[in-house]
């Protein structure tokens, strides 16, 4: 295959043959570009390999592959103040039992529910039944 010429490598202005040659070098390589296979594939299946999701194309190309996090859940009991929570710590405060979302330390829970889900609130009786 040709090679372009460039002026900053020969150190001065190329020929009219250069030029020219420069143009049969694009001229080939974008020939080349609508000869050769298409490079776009479409989605034909999804497979999961333990930890690892895989993306096939029709043509048989693996278009992609990544590793599925997996979220833990660690049971910490009774909620208490000045403790360190992370995501995917669980805890029972009153009647409910919460997910931690956000990392933080602990103060006061009515000023940090904003890092809790709640997942289970037991109702709460206002009055006993005879």
């Amino acid at each position: 295959m040709l090679k372009m010429t460039y002026r900053e490598e020969k150190g001065g202005p190329l020929s009219w043959q250069e030029v020219d040659a420069n143009f049969r070098v694009l001229e080939n390589k974008i020939d080349s570009l609508k000869t050769a296979p298409q490079a776009v594939d479409v989605i034909q299946k999804i497979d999961v390999d333990g930890r690892t999701l895989k993306i096939w194309g029709r043509q048989g190309h693996l278009l992609a592959e990544c590793e599925i996090p997996i979220l833990t859940f660690k049971s910490r009991g009774q909620w208490k103040a000045k403790r360190s929570y992370i995501p995917g710590d669980i805890v029972s405060i009153g009647s409910r039992l919460c997910l931690c979302e956000t990392p933080h330390e602990s103060h006061t829970f009515q000023d940090e529910s904003e890092n809790w889900i709640s997942l289970i609130s037991q109702p709460e009786v206002k009055e006993k039944l005879p």
